[in-house]
């Protein structure tokens, strides 16, 4: 929800987070299998990648977010029940370990502080509200719109990520129906 507040600042929805949640939950524990190591990054990089698609689909192709998001939610969903074939994947037992609440809390904390600051005390958050509130104006004004709406998204599905390998190490699994209804 930190995240999507910066697309929905700036008069757009992002409808695929509960389906990015799962498949990113997916191919962090595919490649937790590899190396525990990767299991994070890769989340972190999924996620990032599907939100910079979506603000690119979004920005330069001028497609209503509505669209792209609900499109996406449904490739994501195949995608998990793909990736998982249609089951689940464990994630390696040392990684349980990590599945404890202080490292939650401070990365709750974190994110909140860090969002809380951009959208309130930057250009960026300053920018995303203009754009909410008149798009022609904010264009108008000198406010780089397309850029922002990508990093908006970006920003969306970072932290999506996050929740995703956060997901795995709390369910132990990867499942594909992880994210369904969120």
């Amino acid at each position: 929800s930190l995240g999507v507040s910066f697309v929905m600042a700036q008069g757009s929805i992002d409808l695929s987070q509960g389906s990015l949640l799962g498949f990113t939950g997916a191919m962090a524990a595919t490649f937790a299998l590899i190396h525990p190591n990767l299991a994070f990054p890769v989340a972190l990089a999924v996620g990032l990648g599907i939100g910079l698609l979506n603000g690119l689909m979004v920005a330069k192709f001028k497609i209503p977010s509505f669209i792209v998001t609900i499109s996406m939610l449904f490739i994501l969903r195949g995608l998990t029940v793909f990736t998982t074939h249609a089951g689940s994947i464990a994630i390696p037992f040392e990684m349980y370990d990590l599945d404890n609440m202080s490292l939650k809390l401070t990365l709750l904390i974190i994110a909140i502080l860090v969002t809380f600051y951009l959208f309130f005390f930057t250009r960026f958050g300053k920018y995303c509200r203009a754009i909410g509130s008149s798009e022609v104006v904010a264009k108008l004004s000198g406010v780089p719109v397309d850029s922002l709406k990508i990093f908006a998204f970006m920003i969306a599905g970072l932290l999506c990520g996050t929740c995703g390998y956060l997901n795995i190490l709390r369910t132990g699994a990867a499942d594909s129906k992880t994210g369904l209804l969120f």
